[in-house]
């Protein structure tokens, strides 16, 4: 009779029982970490090339319904106008697609452009281009950006009619020889004209001005109650120990003005200031001032260019319709001009 004898489990059996008890691996674990991780991207990327594809049928569509009714009613108008706003054919901005729109009847021939945003895709169609192209129209906001407006008519002075500003000492007038080419960090690019001072009298006690527009009655439209941000960009070719300082006016009376500051000999400083407009008043003027100095020559040249006011309280780096992506609302450097943010 034969007896059994129970083969007892070696320790590595034992182990390898109990690894199997215990599950997955740290290894395995990972693999399918990764896997899942993998197939994850894979579906986010596909959904968002689906969705981005969405977006700019939405916004070419919409692009091309609006050319349509433009060149539409421009051909049933005797004139031959553009419509001056979409919403007088029932465009309006709503359910993730905006519309941003300039026309200009008074130029020869007649222009129009008009920027169709779906969410974050945008597309632009004009007189000129039928087709919607992706992008937007210069003055506009491109892609869900923001679009800047600077109500600045003449910001850089380069035009003399209309006039725009005027300046408090006799015989002081533009200077079209102290251009600056070039963009850098503290002047914008392309002033060709400035405003200086070039005459015998000396900022002490009275500081030298250069406003930026005549009079208040003659300012720039703003709205009451709503903040604003002004800036504009000074030099002076002596040693000023007070310096320069940024006043903003209206309703025949300060309403802002910016920390004197001092700035080395011809070195450019942009003075800014961020105010909210008081009830009631309705235009706003802009005044650099020069005040305090040490030992002026006659000669002494004061600048200032660069003005800008806009709406909200961020500095935006200067632009007007002369920077690429903007555009003037108007005759160039004589009207508001706007733009994406540089």
């Amino acid at each position: 009779m034969h007896t059994l004898i129970p083969i007892m489990p070696t320790q590595r059996t034992s182990r390898t029982l109990q690894q199997q008890k215990q599950g997955f691996t740290i290894v395995e674990l990972v693999v399918v970490i990764v896997v899942i991780a993998i197939l994850a991207a894979i579906t986010i990327v596909a959904y968002n090339g689906v969705t981005s594809r969405a977006r700019a049928s939405a916004a070419q569509l919409a692009a091309k319904q609006a050319y349509t009714k433009i060149q539409s009613t421009s051909t049933m108008n005797e004139s031959g106008n553009f419509p001056g706003t979409l919403s007088s054919l029932d465009i309006r901005s709503g359910n993730g697609t905006s519309y941003q729109y300039l026309v200009n009847n008074s130029a020869s021939p007649r222009t129009f452009c008009v920027t169709v945003t779906a969410t974050d895709v945008s597309y632009f169609v004009s007189e000129s281009q039928s087709v919607p192209k992706a992008g937007a129209c210069d003055g506009h906001g491109a892609n869900g950006a923001p679009t800047i407006r600077n109500i600045v008519r003449n910001p850089q002075f380069r035009s003399s009619g209309p006039a725009d500003y005027s300046y408090s000492s006799a015989g002081a007038g533009r200077d079209s020889t102290s251009g600056y080419g070039g963009r850098v960090t503290t002047m914008p690019a392309g002033t060709v004209s400035l405003v200086s001072f070039k005459s015998t009298t000396t900022p002490t006690s009275s500081p030298l001005t250069i406003i930026a527009s005549p009079n208040d009655d003659d300012g720039y439209t703003v709205s009451d109650g709503q903040r604003y941000t002004a800036s504009i960009y000074m030099r002076s070719s002596c040693d000023l120990n007070s310096g320069f300082r940024l006043d903003v006016t209206g309703g025949g009376s300060t309403i802002s003005s910016s920390p004197t500051e001092k700035a080395s000999v011809n070195a450019w400083r942009r003075m800014s200031t961020t105010f909210t407009v008081p009830d009631g008043v309705t235009k706003i003027s802009l005044r650099a001032s020069f005040s305090g100095p040490q030992s002026c020559p006659s000669d002494a040249i004061y600048l200032a260019t660069g003005a800008m006011i806009t709406s909200g309280s961020t500095l935006y780096e200067f632009a007007d319709g002369s920077y690429g992506g903007w555009a003037w609302i108007g005759d160039a450097n004589a009207s508001v001009s706007s733009g994406p943010p540089l």
